[in-house]
């Protein structure tokens, strides 16, 4: 294979398991912090100390680090739309990645949406412990 293949191939194992591993990362953030879905939070004293221990910095970390798999991965798609391939085998290939690429694109833009709304909660359930701290 050509060396811009190889190094286009590489380049794509290396997204795709950096994004797998912030799905992981994703997905452990949500599982953690889901009871702030519940509308029983403002009754029950166990879920105001979690309520308290919420990391906002933290999904502002995730969702800059899905900013930069987002970014990286239309710079790969670029570079793959770019690729001169010599030999079908390899046209399959790159067709292969580049269409896989397109799905992990379009997921970005799934996940990033879900993340905007479950921040949008986030900030309401701590304007809530704010105005709860403030009237104690």
């Amino acid at each position: 294979m050509r060396d811009e293949i190889l190094t286009f191939r590489k380049d794509y194992e290396k997204l795709v398991g950096r994004y797998e591993s912030l799905l992981k990362q994703i997905s452990k953030y949500m599982k953690d912090h889901s009871f702030i879905l519940n509308d029983e939070y403002k009754n029950s004293d166990e879920v105001w100390k979690q309520l308290n221990s919420i990391d906002s910095f933290m999904l502002q970390t995730i969702r800059g680090d899905l900013d930069r798999i987002t970014q990286d991965c239309e710079y790969l798609m670029e570079k793959g739309e770019q690729n001169p391939v010599d030999f079908p085998y390899q046209q399959e290939l790159l067709t292969l990645h580049m269409t896989q690429l397109k799905e992990l694109r379009r997921y970005s833009d799934q996940i990033d949406n879900t993340l905007k709304d479950f921040e949008k909660r986030l900030l309401r359930v701590e304007e809530v412990i704010s105005n709860q701290m403030f009237a104690n």
